[in-house]
């Protein structure tokens, strides 16, 4: 799985100490999941901290394109999603409460985990 491998190599250089236990993903924020992976890893999850793992993870997809376009596939909902979010069509009210704070990060995440997959999506 492509998106783990990111993960893992992402925090071992962020944490400086390899990922050992996964957070639930299911329903929560980017920024959740990241604060609470490195809870659950014996790391305080200071802003600076989540903001670091955030940066990794966006330099672990934007390196691992070419791998992205081979292996990888965007989920169901993803590229609707990010529409919705460049048009800012939906609110914060309407989502969870840190939204204008992970906007950036989800816009940038997502970027490049789909402009990966985006390039076969044409050629096809």
């Amino acid at each position: 799985m492509v998106g783990r491998a990111i993960y893992d190599r992402a925090f071992l250089a962020a944490a400086g100490k390899p990922l050992a236990e996964l957070a639930s993903i299911s329903g929560r924020t980017e920024s959740d999941i990241m604060a609470e992976r490195l809870r659950i890893n014996g790391i305080e999850p200071t802003a600076q901290r989540i903001e670091s793992l955030a940066d990794a993870l966006i330099r672990g997809y934007d390196d691992a394109r070419e791998e992205m376009r081979r292996v990888g596939r965007a989920l169901p909902g993803a590229r609707a999603t990010l529409a919705e979010l460049a048009a800012e069509t939906i609110g914060a009210h309407d989502v969870v409460r840190d939204l204008d704070e992970c906007r950036d990060l989800l816009r940038r995440i997502g970027r490049s985990k789909t402009s990966a997959t985006e390039a076969d999506r044409q050629a096809g």
